[in-house]
């Protein structure tokens, strides 16, 4: 938040003394003018506080188009419900902005029930690695450990693939093979909310919302703080890590983002032995491994993985290649270095703390503790897993790294 024009509060909490700012038009509001800059793709999440507070962080998190992550906003919330401001979220990402917004997030209904009334036609799609978790817990045990590996191989296949006639085949290969387990499972999962053969919008290649774990990665020692030192530490971090990118950007001379600058150099080597045979101005045929039709007025391939990433795919970069047409203007806006540098062109302000503006001791309001009572026992720092997520350990006995150890070994040695 920025130090001009601000008006200060002194608080005393269990003796440590808080500055808070607060304002109407802040950095983080700031941050926001440029929404447009944001690729439309937000994941939802939350984060647990260690405190003794029985609440968390409810963050909402965009990225730019270099793999890296952008905050929408934040909130602390207590946990024992789904508390999301959606009014003002509404506000933040769709005011003024008529693109359709990809809601990523785990299968929460509270979640479910709140984009599907807040946002109407903007489309929801399920976090892949919270999805194959969930399989997992569905076959426990080292005796399932083949079927489980071989379900999770077909269910990825059916997740990832852009063909509806190779996702329904797949699709028949994975019930015969999880039976009735299965069945179940993906009764309640329509097509459309996992599956890229049947999501209705462009999801820019995003399958998972790993960034919201990144964000809580990030906030591993803030979120053991007090919840106004929790927030002002989330602040700091911010402000260091816009910073950080909007100094590197600077450094670039290039049009793409340098992910999708080589990425675009690879697919102009990997098509120039290819054949590209002219239909009319817009249409064109590749013969590659397999036969390939560009339609460069639709900005469309029918490999159709142009629609799912939103980047041009190798048959359609052959094609510009083929016919000397620059392929920068059929690049998104969102894959632009100028972009990048518009995502963190608003910076977030130190917080000066200047003495002579803070009020007397007497005057100080008292800040109370929360009325809540510790558990008993160690307070838990790590996050809670979803269903079947469990890290990988190493077998003393055969070496491999998976979900069995020394005891639990069936390999053959």
């Amino acid at each position: 938040m920025d130090a001009a024009t601000t008006s200060v509060a002194r608080c005393t909490f269990r003796e440590s003394t808080i500055a808070m700012y607060v304002e109407e038009k802040s950095s983080f509001n700031q941050l926001l003018n440029d929404i447009n800059s944001f690729f439309p793709v937000v994941d939802l999440g939350s984060s647990k506080i260690t405190f003794s507070f029985n609440g968390g962080t409810k963050c909402n998190l965009n990225s730019d188009r270099d793999m890296q992550m952008m905050f929408v906003s934040q909130r602390v919330a207590n946990a024992d419900f789904i508390d999301i401001e959606v009014a003002e979220l509404q506000n933040k990402i769709l005011h003024g902005d008529d693109r359709q917004i990809i809601f990523m997030s785990d299968r929460n209904n509270g979640l479910i029930n709140t984009i599907r009334e807040w946002f109407p036609g903007h489309p929801h799609a399920f976090c892949y690695h919270h999805l194959k978790h969930n399989i997992e817990a569905r076959f426990p045990g080292s005796n399932n450990r083949e079927t489980r590996e071989t379900v999770i191989q077909l269910f990825t296949s059916c997740a990832y693939t852009l063909s509806k006639k190779r996702f329904h085949k797949k699709l028949d290969d994975l019930k015969r093979e999880g039976g009735d387990v299965i069945k179940s499972f993906l009764s309640g999962l329509p097509f459309e909310n996992w599956a890229n053969s049947y999501f209705p919008g462009q999801r820019y290649g995003e399958m998972c919302s790993n960034i919201v774990e990144s964000f809580n990665s990030m906030m591993l020692r803030e979120r053991e703080l007090p919840i106004t030192q929790l927030v002002d530490g989330i602040r700091a971090n911010l402000m260091r890590f816009i910073g950080e990118r909007s100094h590197q950007a600077r450094k670039w001379n290039i049009v793409l983002c340098p992910t999708y600058e080589k990425l675009l150099v690879s697919y102009v080597k990997a098509g120039e032995n290819w054949i590209v045979n002219r239909s009319n101005e817009d249409v064109y045929e590749v013969l590659s491994k397999f036969i390939c039709k560009v339609d460069l007025a639709e900005r469309s391939c029918s490999c159709n993985q142009w629609k799912f990433t939103g980047f041009p795919c190798v048959h359609a970069v052959t094609v510009m290649k083929f016919i000397d047409v620059d392929p920068y203007q059929y690049v998104d806006y969102y894959f632009k270095a100028e972009t990048f540098r518009e995502c963190y062109s608003h910076s977030i302000l130190p917080i000066v703390q200047n003495p002579d503006d803070l009020p007397d001791n007497d005057e100080v309001p008292v800040l109370l503790p929360p009325k809540t009572k510790n558990q008993p026992g160690r307070p838990r720092t790590k996050r809670f897993k979803s269903s079947g997520e469990v890290g990988k350990i190493k077998c003393g006995r055969c070496g491999q790294l998976g979900g069995h150890n020394r005891r639990t070994c069936s390999e053959t040695i």
